[in-house]
């Protein structure tokens, strides 16, 4: 008997595959709803995410930053190794080496919304700056950002160093870039 229960259509009970059951033909799926991921639930009221034509997204201020406005920390999980897909590795440097760490921010799930954010690919287009404070990882606005300007993060100066990246050319003591 419990060989014969596990035979046949779960639905009707008859001797076909459930997949093939009349009662199935006409099924109209309801789709879940998307839940945003953690890195968008994240996201500030004065921020918004754009999706690009790439499969790349981009923050953008919906309102305008000063210099000094600080973002962070930075939420992510720890890792010994550098995730291959990230694009902008992010490093917290401990005491040793051993006590040092990456942070994985190829997962939006398991992110704050800063793992959304665009690396500045020269220095005129960089807007915020990226570093270490204590065991944390923050981006600052080093440049006043206008509504509607997209965020744009370096490294930066010692922190590109200790990255083993280019630090860009930039003066921390005034709002321009030289």
């Amino acid at each position: 008997m419990q060989k014969s229960l596990l035979a046949g259509c779960n639905v009707c009970g008859r001797n076909h595959n459930t997949e093939s059951c009349s009662f199935l033909r006409e099924l109209k799926p309801v789709e879940d709803t998307k839940t945003p991921t953690r890195a968008r639930l994240t996201l500030p009221a004065n921020l918004e995410v754009q999706n690009l034509a790439d499969n790349s997204t981009t923050v953008v201020a919906r309102a305008p930053f000063a210099r000094s406005v600080q973002f962070g920390p930075f939420i992510a999980r720890h890792t010994q190794m550098l995730h291959p897909a990230v694009n902008f590795p992010l490093k917290v440097f401990g005491k040793t080496e051993e006590t040092s760490y990456y942070l994985d921010t190829s997962d939006e799930e398991a992110c704050n919304w800063m793992c959304l954010v665009a690396p500045a690919t020269y220095c005129k287009e960089q807007n915020l700056i990226c570093y270490q404070m204590g065991q944390e990882i923050y981006y600052t606005v080093m440049k006043d950002i206008q509504a509607g300007e997209q965020l744009k993060v370096w490294y930066a100066p010692y922190y590109a160093v200790k990255m083993g990246a280019v630090p860009f050319n930039i003066d921390l003591t005034s709002d321009v870039s030289i």
